[in-house]
């Protein structure tokens, strides 16, 4: 049974097409504050079904919960706006679904005017708008706990509907992860992101495959007293080198080349602590939440939360995402 369920997602997901490094890279436009403030490193912590997060740990959430949340980038020019819920139907089973939605106006298109026969032709430019899609389902569950560990697992399907000023493209892929955690505060995340590919079909004549993706990530959770609390976050690059964002030395500016593949720790083992993700928070009587951190393209991030009520979280951001300038993210999560 084993096998033919791996059969059969080798063959939903796997269509030959052109490889693409970058076909699902906006997934990480899609993430909350709280995400994007620690560096984009909370994978091993984070209890929400984010297109970027590792799917098992969404077994971390602790009430079904409802979020609404709002990114600006380059000064407006773009925004992503997102939705999700969870349901946690027991101490073991966990569910949630996804919605995010990018926007960029005014895109510069540039047709070409038909003038008379032989005489040079006249352009225009014409503003269009472009967009993406996003709807994640997922699914995690504790398969293994004992007084000292818990494993647990999960999965996602996302579906993609990308739009370029002309041209429309589908997509359809899964995320696989496993969660192991302690009774002493350690929490090991492991990933694989577009497991046998994430497909995009743009036309009949044109198909992308987005390679895998495999991230690992640590995150340490200790009470200092009763009042105070804080966690510690690490989320590495992408251990395959598929992703389209190279960070090869400390410091130096993110390069873009389809013949690169980013930070491959194969051929740089240092790209496992330079090219990496960190973050840490801060809790104070758990009301409020102070956030920074590092991304792996070296930008500081840093943001904050406010919690209400114990049902109404608040909370902002002030974001680098990997290949974008400075921006802001705000948020609303509300919990039953």
């Amino acid at each position: 049974m084993k096998k033919l369920i791996i059969t059969l997602i080798f063959a939903i997901f796997y269509v030959y097409a052109e490889k693409s490094i970058y076909g699902n890279e906006n997934r990480f436009l899609f993430a909350s504050p709280e995400y994007f403030a620690l560096g984009e490193a909370k994978n091993a912590l984070s209890s929400e079904p984010i297109p970027a997060n590792n799917p098992a740990s969404l077994i971390l959430a602790k009430k079904t919960a409802f979020f609404a949340g709002y990114t600006s980038f380059y000064n407006n020019s773009l925004w992503a706006g997102n939705t999700y819920a969870t349901l946690k139907a027991d101490s073991a089973n966990v569910a949630g679904v996804f919605v995010g939605y990018i926007y960029i106006p005014d895109t510069d298109s540039t047709r070409q005017i038909i003038s008379f026969e032989g005489a040079t032709p006249d352009y225009e430019i014409i503003p269009s708008s472009s967009s993406e899609l996003s709807i994640n389902l997922i699914f995690a569950r504790n398969i293994f706990s004992f007084e000292r560990f818990n494993l647990s697992v999960g999965g996602s399907l996302n579906m993609m509907r990308r739009r370029l000023i002309e041209w429309a493209g589908y997509g359809i892929g899964a995320d696989l992860g496993v969660l192991f955690s302690t009774n002493r505060g350690n929490f090991v995340s492991f990933q694989i992101d577009n497991v046998a590919t994430h497909y995009t079909r743009w036309s009949k004549n044109y198909s992308e495959n987005t390679l895998p993706q495999c991230f690992l990530s640590y995150g340490y959770s200790k009470k200092a007293n009763e009042n105070i609390s804080f966690n510690l976050l690490y989320r590495s690059p992408d251990l395959f080198g598929n992703s389209g964002v190279v960070a090869n030395t400390f410091g130096e500016e993110s390069a873009f080349e389809d013949d690169i593949h980013s930070g491959s720790v194969a051929k740089n083992p240092q790209n496992l602590f330079v090219a990496a993700g960190y973050g840490a928070e801060f809790f104070i009587k758990n009301m409020v939440a102070l956030r920074i951190g590092l991304s792996d393209s070296h930008k500081l991030t840093f943001g904050g939360g406010i919690y209400l009520f114990e049902r109404a979280y608040v909370d902002f951001a002030y974001v680098y995402s990997s290949a974008l300038d400075g921006t802001y993210g705000v948020s609303l999560k509300f919990e039953l």
